[in-house]
């Protein structure tokens, strides 16, 4: 194909060094890259399809997403929903690791002093002459 018979815009995208597109067969296509990098990715991508299979999502569109109301409801029970789990998953983590270090985790029996030990026996020798 020669430089004459392409568009202006044509042109200047090929002299400027920018993606030249090719005309041919009545198809634009883009110039192979080197090494075919792109165009594996490309392809891989086609064949793969959806990620979700197209009967779920079109359940989900006729459930959720034909009105405002029903979306906005699943864009709220999604956030609280998630908002559950992630409290839940921190607050295991910071209390796993902070074990041992916290008012209700530590063992206060290592802190009793002598006179805490002897207020302790005098307290239940009154609750048995009380009880007798």
């Amino acid at each position: 194909m020669a430089f004459h018979s392409l568009s202006l815009l044509q042109r200047k995208m090929f002299l400027r060094g920018g993606s030249a597109l090719i005309r041919s067969s009545g198809a634009y296509k883009a110039p192979s890259t080197s090494h075919g990098a792109l165009r594996s990715r490309t392809t891989l991508a086609a064949k793969t399809g959806p990620p979700i299979p197209s009967g779920v999502l079109k359940k989900w569109y006729e459930i959720f997403a034909k009105s405002n109301a029903m979306y906005m409801t699943w864009i709220v029970a999604g956030v609280l929903a998630t908002e559950l789990i992630y409290g839940k998953a921190t607050d295991f983590v910071w209390a796993s690791v902070n074990r041992g270090r916290t008012f209700d985790t530590v063992d206060w029996t290592k802190f009793k002093t002598e006179e805490e030990e002897e207020e302790e026996v005098e307290e239940e020798d009154e609750e048995e002459e009380e009880e007798e």
